[in-house]
């Protein structure tokens, strides 16, 4: 049966755009959490829905972009949960990789963070970093406290994450507002924090007992046993970090 634009019930079109911009405006209702159903839905882990809500709105990314009272979007949240199927789904739009919360954490920053209390959040985590760095996310974007991702993770003591971040260029000689890197201060060194793998992993990446590196990090010493941390290496080396003077 041929359909001709005459066999189209009037005003069709007109109650379908209607539907969609109520469905729009239900989406975002707050509760007094600052969240939308939308916020909730991603939150609890529950893609189907999350997925239902995007196909039934005109603008998608002003609904990803909707901020909770935090100022997190969605892709903060698929982040922080390391969803990466909502994610990946978020990212197919023209949204803001950059955004900020009120403590300027990125979602790069919040895929950064290893979840102790759900492994399952972690098994995806790495791919959530990648998806972000894809669409251009700042690798060491700095939140209020001159924190980098690579300082979060190191924080978390992930050696996954510490090594995806790393394989993307992060900066490990970055200070925070307390002037400390990634690889000391109330972190511990990372040699301490994360398994002997990433020590191995971080001075073959950086290349950190190179002249020029250690011109950078001057100022204060500290004697660091590598026969403890390292396989095959069996000596004793002074590795000199951030400066520390009696001035500071």
């Amino acid at each position: 049966m041929v359909v001709t634009v005459s066999s189209i019930p009037q005003g069709t079109s007109s109650r379908k755009t209607e539907n969609e911009d109520k469905i729009s405006k239900m989406l975002k209702i707050k509760n007094n959490n600052g969240l939308t159903a939308f916020h909730e839905a991603i939150e609890s882990g529950h893609n189907e829905i999350v997925l239902q809500m995007l196909k039934k709105v005109i603008d998608r990314v002003q609904l990803i972009e909707e901020p909770d009272q935090q100022l997190r979007t969605s892709l903060h949240m698929a982040a922080f949960k390391g969803n990466s199927v909502l994610l990946k789904e978020f990212l197919q739009y023209e949204v803001n990789v950059h955004a900020c919360d009120v403590n300027d954490h990125t979602p790069l920053h919040e895929a950064a963070r290893w979840s102790d209390s759900d492994e399952k959040e972690n098994d995806h985590r790495n791919e959530c970093i990648d998806l972000l760095i894809q669409k251009g996310a700042k690798i060491n974007a700095l939140n209020i406290r001159r924190e980098s991702p690579l300082h979060v993770a190191c924080r978390y003591g992930s050696s996954s994450l510490v090594k995806s971040l790393m394989k993307h260029g992060a900066d490990i000689l970055l200070t925070n507002i307390q002037n400390y890197n990634c690889l000391e201060g109330h972190y511990d060194p990372i040699i301490h924090t994360i398994d002997d793998d990433v020590t191995h992993y971080a001075f073959a990446v950086t290349d950190i007992i190179n002249s020029q590196l250690i011109a950078q990090l001057y100022g204060f010493i500290i004697l660091l046993d590598f026969t403890k941390c390292v396989q095959n290496i069996d000596v004793k080396f002074i590795f000199i970090i951030n400066s520390r003077t009696s001035d500071d």
